[in-house]
Order: structure tokens, then sequence, then C-alpha cells
């Protein structure tokens, strides 16, 4: 019995090891300025499905200002995204993205459209009515996501402690599919990681989407 319980308590502690690793990332830009908004993304060796409450998530995306806020939003795959029209004037909310294509017309203040997102990848989100309006959604396959706050950093919490795959993206930084990959184990990696690249200015796509 007490042989038993020696086996447990140590399993018990192997599990409890395996996600018990953090993951800290800085995004700067060629300025040394810290870049708010970056979606910052694990993908371990070993996998990490989404989970049903994952996929069940509804996260909001409000006009308000003749504006998308916020400007970029991470959005598991199969969530859903409310469009909330704060503003008196009506919006046609749409997108031609491959990841999702879809169309809101004319829909005004209290009148909430949502849209669940079956696809990984990038949706740039526009108004019909107004040009200048412009949000992306980053529909993401892991649970291990998330964003940089006005100090450019993010923490992803609970990570598996094994080797995997960091990415980090932004529609305005430059390089191929707006994103940066990096080799990363979690289990030999305690400093804050620490990136810098370039970015354009603007609000409008720069990749394929």
């Amino acid at each position: 019995m007490v042989k038993l319980m020696v086996i447990m308590a140590v399993l018990a502690m192997v599990s409890g090891s395996a996600w018990a690793a953090d993951i800290t990332v800085k995004m700067l830009n060629q300025k040394g300025v810290p870049v708010e908004g970056a979606v910052v993304t694990f993908h371990p060796e070993t996998g990490a499905p989404l989970s049903a409450e994952d996929a069940a998530a509804s996260i909001t995306v409000n006009q308000k200002d003749n504006n998308f806020l916020p400007f970029i939003s991470v959005v598991p795959r199969e969530a859903s995204v409310k469009f909330l029209n704060e503003d008196s004037v009506l919006h046609h909310v749409f997108s031609f993205s491959a990841a999702k294509r879809f169309s809101l017309k004319l829909f005004g203040k209290g009148e909430p459209q949502e849209v669940v997102f079956d696809d990984p990848g990038v949706v740039v989100v526009g108004c019909n009515i107004h040009d200048r309006m412009i949000a992306y959604l980053k529909i993401v396959e892991t649970p291990h996501a998330g964003k940089t706050e006005d100090d450019g950093m993010v923490t992803l919490t609970d990570v598996p402690d094994s080797p995997g795959e960091l990415r980090i993206w932004h529609p305005l930084m430059k390089g191929r599919g707006n994103e940066l990959r990096v080799a990363v184990d979690p289990a030999t990696t305690s400093d804050v990681l620490a990136f810098e690249r370039k970015f354009r200015r603007g609000a409008r796509p720069t990749g394929d989407y």
C-alpha cells in the first residue's frame, strides 16, 4: 500500500509539472518601442487541442465612434464573435477573408450580430459604409494564446513543459505572413523572451487575407 501511494504521488508530480511552465514575451518595433496587440501563441510538439469551453467562448467587437474596438482580437476556433453597434448610425460589417467570408448588412444600436469562426487564420473585418473602419481577428487552434499589452508584454501561463513553436503575429509586422516563428522549450526558458521586428505604419492589410 505504501509503495502504491509513493507511485501515485510521483505520477501526480510528473503530471503537474508537465503543465507548470509559463512563457513571457516582449514585442518591440524597430525603434525599440513596445508593440501592443501582437498575438502570441504556443504550439507544443505534443499538441494542445482547444477545450469545449474555448470553443464556446464569445468575443465582442464593438463599433464605437466609427471604429472597431478592439483593433485586434484573439478568437479560438469554433468560437463566436458578437458585433455590437454602439453608434447612432448603421454599420454594414463584412469580410472577404479566406478564413471566413460574411456580410452583416445595416444593423444599428441594440441589434448585435453574431458570427461563428470555424477555420483558423486571419480575418480582416471592415464596414461597407465607413471605409476607414478596420479590425483583425486572429482565429487560433491552441489554448495557449494571448495578446501583448501596451508595454509590449504578455505571459502565457500553464503551457506544456515540452518543446514547441512560439508564433507572434501582428498585421503590421513586416515579413512573411506578418508572423515570427521561433522554436522554444518552456522547460529551459525562464527569462522574458524579447523580440524586435520591423513594423509598417497604418492599419490596412499587409498580407493575403
